[in-house]
């Protein structure tokens, strides 16, 4: 108790299940024959979880990122009541600045600063899924434009 040991072994048991559940539902439709015709062409089990199984579950690991990152980056309740008063999480110094402090100015910039990062990190993450879908529609449509000829 009162250890930052504690407070991110209780902050990982509770946003365990919000990391799982995307996990699952990715891993879930994932065709397992890919990994096993990996390492029939020679890759070794990591390497062709590695090459085979994570790349096609990233969207499932990405989600569960963001379900997870943000409300824990938030946390406020967790820290306070495992980690004492002592504790430096972005909840409880937002909390700090309104109650103890009344600097509600201080504390609505923290605020806006953590939904302006957290909002980046997305449209960032929106960008790149965009990009990135739009070359493998390219790369398909031209294999398709070659099978034609």
């Amino acid at each position: 108790m009162y250890t930052p040991g504690s407070v991110i072994l209780v902050i990982s048991y509770m946003y365990l299940p919000y990391m799982i559940l995307p996990l699952y539902s990715a891993i879930e439709k994932f065709d397992f024959s890919l990994v096993e015709a990996a390492m029939d062409l020679g890759a070794k089990r990591t390497e062709a979880i590695m090459k085979v199984l994570i790349p096609s579950i990233r969207g499932g690991i990405i989600a569960g990122i963001i379900l997870v990152f943000i409300p824990a980056l938030g946390s406020y309740a967790i820290p306070d009541l495992v980690g004492g008063t002592d504790g430096a999480m972005l909840g409880n110094l937002i909390a700090k600045q309104l109650t103890a402090a009344r600097n509600w100015p201080s504390s609505s910039a923290i605020s806006m600063i953590f939904l302006l990062i957290s909002t980046l990190g997305l449209l960032v993450y929106m960008r790149i899924n965009k990009v990135q879908t739009k070359r493998r529609l390219t790369v398909r449509e031209s294999y398709m434009n070659e099978e034609e000829i």
